[in-house]
């Protein structure tokens, strides 16, 4: 489950979407902030998940919720890249 909460990149309509997923009831799950990417590097969105990325069980597909959130991010930015925070740093998802 996931949630866009900031939109970085220029756009006139202000996104908020989520996962298909998602109930706002279990909200307080969402404990792991990540950020899209386009190809350029620039940041385009940002938001929270609840799936651990150092434990790929808590995910709800086998790839992990990268696929639908480059879903989300690619048509509008070419977004390419989701990137979690982990011990104060930014880190490619799901770790290669």
């Amino acid at each position: 489950m996931w949630t866009i909460t900031d939109q970085f990149c220029e756009d006139l309509k202000s996104i908020r979407s989520r996962s298909l997923d998602f109930d706002e009831a279990l909200r307080d799950r969402l404990k792991y902030r990540f950020r899209l990417l386009a190809g350029d590097g620039e940041v385009c969105y940002g938001g929270l998940m609840d799936c651990d990325p150092d434990q790929p069980k808590t995910w709800a597909t086998e790839d992990g919720p990268d696929d639908a959130l480059l879903d989300f991010g690619r048509p509008r930015f070419g977004c390419c890249r989701v990137q979690v925070i982990a011990n104060g740093h930014w880190r490619e998802f799901p770790a290669n």
